[in-house]
């Protein structure tokens, strides 16, 4: 348990507790082992920030729920840990990298995680994009710290409570489009949107998540851009070494993120829809005609054919006639899998789903 002030709270969720286990999270000291290479429950980062239980981890990267003692609030925190090269001992902070080969791949991954955070961190005033506030090196890696979002993803609450309507869907599309305005203006691209990366937040708020794929573009055409793909969500350029990235790329993301929300199916991959493009071009899933011609538009497979920027996409988006809805998020979703039991119909009913 923690003390701080006069409160009692448990260390790894920090709810208030007054004995262990935990009501909430079932953390008890006395029997806790640390899980194989994440940081251990109750670390001490930069002196300030204590760490608690994994919300996540990929194959670049550990989130850690974290408590920040000087502003006296829960954060999250991300760390550069890429799986297949580096490790770290059971109960230790540091952070090992594997071999002589992957030590070089680690430091330049380490910089680039870094100056990732850095410049993600000047965009937090925007609403819509998840906030960064300081970033630092130790145990041998790199960390960021960010706000802590309560809610879930696009992808949980469509896969949960069902499709969206068109007019949350266009919420959505909104709000990440405002995203877009101010990210690509300072010519930042995403790289990586999908439902995954799409938060709805307990508040109302949409977010966009996840800056590990971003690259900071300096001049058009000036640099190769590595690749990434998201299956259903990267366009064809991204299946290209030497492909042109843009706006236009993350806004055929933004596309397919829309698509799924409104009929629970992920789009084709780019290189099937070259040969056979039937089911975005005839509209079979009945979308709205007004959404299906802007996600249409979004969609091409040939980014010439596309909105150029978000200017264009925004132009587009705002001249649908059709009513914005809020989605509120309910504070338990139903099990995946369970589209048809009546506890999702009624949540479907009540919150517009």
């Amino acid at each position: 348990m923690l003390m701080l002030g006069t409160r009692l709270l448990c260390s790894s969720c920090f709810s208030p507790v007054r004995k262990e286990p935990c009501k909430k999270c079932g953390y008890n000291e006395a029997t806790y082992e640390a899980e194989n290479m994440v940081l251990p429950v109750g670390t001490v980062l930069m002196g300030n920030f204590l760490i608690g239980k994994v919300l996540g981890k990929g194959g670049f990267g550990i989130t850690y729920l974290a408590y920040d003692v000087k502003f006296d609030k829960i954060i999250a925190i991300k760390e550069y840990f890429p799986v297949e090269l580096a490790t770290r001992q059971r109960g230790e902070t540091k952070v090992v990298v594997r071999d002589s080969e992957a030590a070089e791949l680690f430091k330049k991954g380490v910089k680039k995680f870094y100056n990732e955070a850095s410049y993600v961190a000047n965009f937090a005033q925007n609403p819509n994009i998840v906030k960064v506030y300081q970033f630092f090196y130790e145990n041998d890696t790199a960390y960021f710290t960010m706000e802590f979002l309560t809610g879930v993803t696009l992808k949980d609450y469509v896969d949960r409570v069902g499709a969206l309507a068109p007019g949350q869907a266009l919420y959505v599309a909104d709000m990440i489009s405002y995203a877009f305005s101010e990210l690509h203006r300072e010519n930042v691209m995403h790289r990586d949107v999908s439902p995954d990366n799409i938060m709805l937040c307990a508040d109302g708020s949409v977010k966009l998540l996840d800056f590990g794929s971003a690259r900071q573009v300096y001049s058009e055409g000036s640099q190769l851009l590595s690749v990434v793909m998201k299956p259903g969500f990267a366009p064809i350029e991204q299946y290209m070494r030497s492909g042109k990235q843009g706006a236009w790329t993350d806004i055929y993301s933004l596309g397919a993120s829309i698509f799924y929300a409104l009929t629970r199916l992920v789009p084709e991959n780019p290189q099937n829809r070259l040969e056979d493009d039937y089911e975005i071009e005839n509209n079979v899933h009945n979308i709205q005609p007004q959404i299906w011609e802007l996600l249409n538009k979004a969609m091409k497979v040939n980014y010439r054919e596309r909105y150029s920027d978000t200017e264009e996409f925004c132009q587009a988006l705002a001249a649908i006639p059709v009513k914005r809805q809020g989605i509120r998020v309910p504070a338990k979703l139903p099990p995946e899998g369970a589209e048809d039991n009546p506890v999702k119909k009624l949540i479907a009913k009540l919150f517009g789903g």
